[in-house]
């Protein structure tokens, strides 16, 4: 076989593997009811990257929107191969809205290559989980063609498919530009294809607005759309006919929200939610006979709510009934798990991106839908700050009363804020916050070292941005603020797990604005100094100096005599087999997570390190049987069939190890002769779950629970260290890594105590 072959079959599979990864599934699970417009030829571009495609693949490539080279509109989607590039595959991917119907799916598309060799450029369809695939693996394009229309073809299995994923790939050198695709079933353009959709994605009544007005929110309109948002989160997740797809659910809470704002008493209520539930299929259970219902039976299955507002026994016996004959099939149409790591899916949820400012019905579907999202399926929930049902009580009055973009995006950053959750911010969407913010920065890093804020990294260090200010000099003030002042005026808008990590995410904006320059205040050199420092714009900073940096270290190498170092940011599996070869005698083993690992390493890694099995973990996952509820998994074991690493092993941590980076050292704390040094981790692990809100805003939350195997919880308080350690300005300003330096020093101290 040449070496082309063998590079082809060798990245084909690399894809199939990276398609059932956790990293992968995150991004390949959300759909959203987009019939109308897939934005299949790349138009639909939010700061610089088209909305709802995602890229996957080996970093060896650069990816990016080309506004000169087009088939046709504006932009075309390009993949290129980087000149350090010796093989792999990136491709950009769509998902598309579930297909209900129909025998055969067609994707036809415009490719244009140039140089494209060890490999080719095609077109790309994939079902899951592992239901088919088509890659072009055989028909490619290779070598520098103009643009050509290309298409494939896969049968459609709906029984069995989950997921579905269109888009273009690239394996091997080259580049090639992607455009007008476009999809079809049994011949037919699946934007006029309504057959094939389900009907809640026919409904299209609201898509120009809600037409909800609500006028004078007082107490008892409050209190009924508290109900509302109960009911109609439980019948979201609960009712099989919405379950199923035959209601477009956002749509049901703009025709039922108009009754529920003008209710005038109890009976009225009872009434309306009545015939609501009529119209959905509510009576197509047969009602059991009334009788007296205990609190504490609501309490047990999550609907003590019903006894709260005093409903009638009618109306609580109708509710049971749907609770006891609830959805119990594997094709829920807004939720699922994500094959393998079981984290929610949170699918078909429509962002209206149509709606940058959403008018009072659309961004009560932002607040109701969110809450019932984490009411439901949030793993940590009860570890919140404040009372889940609170918090909607509180932010009705925010969302119905927001009267600008700003206002509405604030809000939802601040309930965004509300889980206590690092994996929860505004990812996407934000574009007044980030307005209010600005987007020049100062040419420096800063961290808060010994609880005062420090310049720490300097960010531009060929054009000697930084003038007077040095590593180590501590800024106190900011356009003449007190920087304890800006913190506690500012923190409302970054969520976080805990308020260290919160202060830590807050330090790289500080020094950011509209503005072109900022006045600071700072100490250097035990000197109190003013000066005006001047900003730019990030893409003129390299924001990410030290990151970056440490992926173009080696992964591995002696940092001391026969003491080993692993640089988790560039290693990558295949060279864990050389790590265990190369450190197998050494003293000891320093395994640096400050930083997200290359690759996921936690099994593969965290086995050398045990003898035999060893328990590291446990999850809690959601129970879709039962909408609320979780069940626990695990533990997870690490195995070592082979020979185990007998040295002294080091992990380093600090705020930046978060999620995979606590994860992997959980299982490397399982080893038999583990520390763990550096600051407390940033307290958020588990699988990340997207949440797509109206206005165009994507967000997140940690996914599944993660645990010790003795249930000790991680959410929040992160991995304490077993040697806390924390850098200093001494230490930053001579250029030092001091939790590196104590690392080397634990270990030699391990040699002389076992000589």
């Amino acid at each position: 076989m040449n070496t082309a072959s063998c590079t082809r079959k060798v990245y084909i599979i690399f894809f199939l593997v990276l398609c059932c990864t956790g990293v992968a599934k995150n991004s390949f699970s959300q759909t959203f009811n987009s019939s109308i417009n897939l934005d299949l030829g790349f138009e639909n571009v939010f700061h610089g990257v088209p909305k709802n495609w995602i890229v996957l693949g080996n970093s060896d490539y650069i990816n990016y929107i080309d506004s000169s080279i087009v088939h046709s509109g504006k932009y075309s989607a390009v993949l290129e191969s980087k000149e350090s590039t010796k093989s792999g595959l990136k491709a950009w991917t769509f998902f598309l809205p579930r297909i209900a119907k129909g025998k055969t799916l067609t994707l036809s598309g415009y490719l244009r290559t140039e140089n494209v060799s060890d490999g080719y450029a095609g077109l790309m369809i994939r079902m899951d989980p592992k239901v088919a695939i088509e890659i072009m693996k055989d028909s490619g394009a290779v070598g520098t063609n103009d643009w050509k229309r290309y298409e494939i073809s896969l049968p459609l299995q709906p029984s069995i498919t989950k997921n579905i994923a269109v888009g273009g790939l690239l394996l091997g050198k080259g580049k090639v530009w992607i455009d007008d695709l476009r999809v079809s079933i049994d011949g037919k353009d699946l934007s006029t294809f309504n057959d094939s959709i389900y009907p809640a994605i026919q409904d299209t009544q609201f898509s120009g607005g809600s037409n909800i007005v609500v006028e004078k929110l007082d107490k008892d309109k409050i209190e009924n759309i508290l109900l509302l948002a109960r009911i109609w989160g439980f019948l979201k997740y609960h009712h099989p006919d919405v379950a199923e797809g035959r209601y477009n659910w956002d749509f049901e809470l703009f025709r039922i929200l108009p009754k529920f704002l003008a209710i005038k008493n109890n009976d009225d209520r009872d009434l309306v939610i009545l015939n609501w539930l009529k119209t959905i299929g509510g009576d197509s259970v047969s009602v059991r006979p009334v009788k007296h219902i205990e609190s504490g039976e609501l309490k047990r299955i999550g609907l003590d709510w019903l006894d709260r507002y005093s409903l009638s026994k009618e109306l609580i016996n109708q509710f049971l009934m749907i609770y006891e004959n609830r959805y119990q099939g594997k094709d829920h149409f807004y939720i699922s798990l994500s094959p393998g790591v079981n984290n929610p899916v949170f699918k078909n949820e429509n962002p209206y991106s149509n709606f940058p400012f959403p008018d009072c019905g659309y961004r009560l579907l932002s607040l109701i839908r969110y809450w019932n999202i984490v009411n439901y399926f949030y793993p940590y929930k009860d570890l919140t700050d404040k009372k889940w049902d609170d918090v909607l009580t509180e932010y009705i009055p925010y969302f119905v009363n927001a009267s600008s973009e700003w206002d509405y995006e604030s809000s939802v950053l601040l309930l965004i804020g509300e889980v206590c959750d690092s994996h929860a911010n505004l990812w996407g969407g934000g574009d007044q916050i980030d307005f209010f913010k600005g987007d020049n920065y100062a040419p420096i890093g800063l961290e808060f070292i010994e609880n005062k804020l420090v310049a720490t990294t300097n960010l531009y260090e060929n054009l000697k941005l930084y003038s007077d200010l040095k590593l180590g000099d501590e800024i106190t003030h900011i356009s003449g603020k007190p920087i304890d002042t800006l913190i506690s005026r500012l923190k409302m808008y970054y969520p976080a797990s805990n308020d260290f990590v919160r202060k830590q995410n807050m330090a790289a904006d500080l020094l950011r604005s509209r503005d072109t320059t900022l006045k600071i205040t700072y100490i250097s050199d035990g000197i109190i100094r003013e000066k005006e420092i001047k900003l730019y714009p990030q893409t003129m900073l390299n924001r990410d100096a030290v990151y970056r940096k440490k992926l173009r270290e080696p992964s591995y190498k002696f940092i001391a005599p026969n003491i080993g170092y692993i640089n988790c940011s560039s290693l990558k599996n295949e060279e864990i087999s050389k790590i265990k070869a190369a450190f197998y005698n050494a003293d000891g083993v320093i395994i640096d997570l400050r930083f997200p690992p290359y690759v996921n390493i936690f099994n593969s890694l965290g086995s050398y390190f045990v003898e035999g099995s060893k328990p590291f973990v446990k999850c809690r996952i959601p129970n879709l049987s039962n909408p609320g509820t979780f069940n626990f998994q695990g533990p997870i074991y690490l195995k070592n069939d082979g020979k185990h690493y007998k040295g002294k092993v080091i992990v380093i941590v600090n705020y930046n190890t978060q999620s995979s980076s606590e994860f992997t050292t959980m299982a490397i704390q399982a080893g038999n002769n583990t520390t763990v040094l550096g600051g407390i981790t940033a307290g958020a692990d588990g699988n990340i779950s997207t949440i797509l809100l109206p206005g165009n805003i994507s967000t997140a939350i940690s996914g599944i629970g993660v645990y010790y195997p003795n249930g000790k919880e991680t959410q929040r308080v992160g991995i304490h260290p077993d040697v806390e350690i924390y850098p200093t300005i001494k230490g930053i300003m001579s250029g030092r890594d001091e939790l590196l330096e104590e690392s080397i020093q634990i270990i030699k101290n391990y040699r002389k105590h076992e000589n």
